[in-house]
């Protein structure tokens, strides 16, 4: 892999890049297990304006993460915006995560990360978008297509899908995708409207929807000529989550339905009968928490266990932390944390307030009400402030990456729907 800087031509816009990865063969010296033929893969790391972000940079600094290897880390000095970097990787078929930092003077100007991705089926090209840590920016040129709110939003291997939601004029049926790789949105054929929405991954290239409208449905990016497999599922419940990208759960009613990647439904009583419960994967079970009911954790063939017996009304949003569990109840306005569950599972009372409209985007708040903030649920169960969008809006949806960086479609501001698509950068990178 050789990373260098490069000048090209966009359209009438000429853009001096900051870098420009290209992936070759030189895996020689470390065991390259990819066939002869392996393709080049560029990969350009820009700001959110799609510019060069080192014209101040004096020294950049790589991280290659690759699946069953040792992640490594190279550096080089930048001059006026350029540098030049020799890299040997191990394969361009095994699932890669890259991260970049620019520094002037020992300072941390911005950084950045990609999803985890593979080089060989890439198609040529990749972006990194990098930003000053601990800050949001608008991705320029990545605008929807069609602005809204409370999309069905859900990441299937490189790209977001984004389903349905409302305009201005009501419910929509509009369906675009987020590139990951390529820091742009493209929009597909509409749909019948969902209205508002809720989507969790199912697969590498398939999602599960839920929504107002139309119940529970399934898009297969892979396959667009029967893009809407069938799902035998009567449900317009949105207490749904990911099987971490193996599945999903939803729960309705006294129910906890587990669907597999072919649709296939496997259904299992839980001990109480709950309305719009939160819901969070463990890892082999779902814990289900509020409702009307209290805590229990429910798997695959019937396996239950109580948390908690005693009732928590209202409906939010539940995550599982090393130090426990935190709830947060917009419906009530309250945040809850359970430490040493099960067991005790004693409940401590939090002094966050939860914001209407809030969307939840892995371990982030996102919004709410003419807010602007993005808060975080760090490993103690606590909730810190992360980041402050560029704007404030409700009903956003957001997806994060395993780095920690996050991207925040639509949503509604004062004016009505926006079309923005945010990129936050945290202070640090999970790595």
């Amino acid at each position: 892999m050789n990373i260098y800087s490069t000048c090209y031509t966009d359209g009438m816009r000429s853009t001096q890049r900051a870098l420009a990865f290209v992936f070759v063969l030189l895996c020689g010296a470390l065991g390259c297990d990819d066939p002869p033929a392996a393709p080049t893969v560029v990969i350009e790391i820009i700001n959110a304006l799609g510019d060069n972000p080192a014209t101040e940079a004096d020294r950049v600094e790589i991280r290659i993460a690759q699946e069953d290897r040792d992640p490594f880390v190279v550096e080089g000095d930048v001059t006026d915006g350029l540098f030049d970097l020799p890299i040997e990787v191990a394969s361009l078929t095994r699932e890669t995560r890259l991260s970049v930092r620019f520094f002037a003077e020992d300072e941390l100007l911005s950084h950045g990360a990609s999803p985890s991705f593979i080089p060989a089926v890439s198609g040529g090209l990749a972006r990194i978008v990098v930003a000053a840590p601990g800050s949001c920016a608008v991705l320029r040129g990545a605008e929807l297509a069609f602005p809204r709110h409370s999309i069905g939003a859900a990441r299937a291997d490189s790209f977001v899908l984004l389903a349905g939601g409302s305009d201005r004029d009501g419910p929509s049926g509009a369906i675009e995708f987020f590139d990951l790789l390529r820091a742009a949105t493209d929009a597909l054929p509409d749909a019948e409207p969902f209205g508002d929405a809720r989507a969790v991954t199912l697969s590498a290239s398939r999602v599960l929807i839920t929504s107002a409208l139309r119940g529970v449905t399934m898009f297969d990016l892979a396959n667009l000529d029967m893009r809407e497999p069938p799902v035998d599922l009567l449900s317009d419940s949105r207490a749904i989550v990911s099987r971490g990208g193996s599945g999903a759960v939803l729960v309705d009613g006294a129910q906890a339905h587990f669907i597999d990647a072919r649709g296939s439904i496997e259904s299992v009583a839980l001990m109480s009968e709950r309305a719009e419960p939160a819901i969070a994967w463990l890892g082999r079970s779902a814990l289900v928490l509020g409702g009307g009911g209290g805590i229990e954790t429910v798997a695959a063939g019937g396996a239950l266990e109580s948390l908690r017996e005693e009732v928590i009304a209202g409906s939010g949003a539940v995550f599982s932390r090393a130090s426990g569990v935190t709830y947060v109840d917009q419906e009530s306005g309250r945040a809850l944390r359970f430490r040493d569950c099960p067991g005790a599972c004693v409940e401590e009372g939090m002094a966050y307030l939860p914001r209407e409209g809030a969307a939840v985007a892995g371990r982030y708040i996102v919004g709410g009400d003419g807010s602007r903030t993005v808060d975080e649920v760090v490993e103690t169960g606590d909730i810190t402030p992360a980041f402050e969008l560029v704007h404030p809006r409700r009903d956003a949806r957001g997806v994060a990456l395993f780095s920690g960086v996050l991207f925040v479609f639509g949503g509604e501001g004062a004016e009505g729907p926006r079309d923005e698509v945010e990129i936050c950068v945290p202070t640090t990178l999970t790595e």
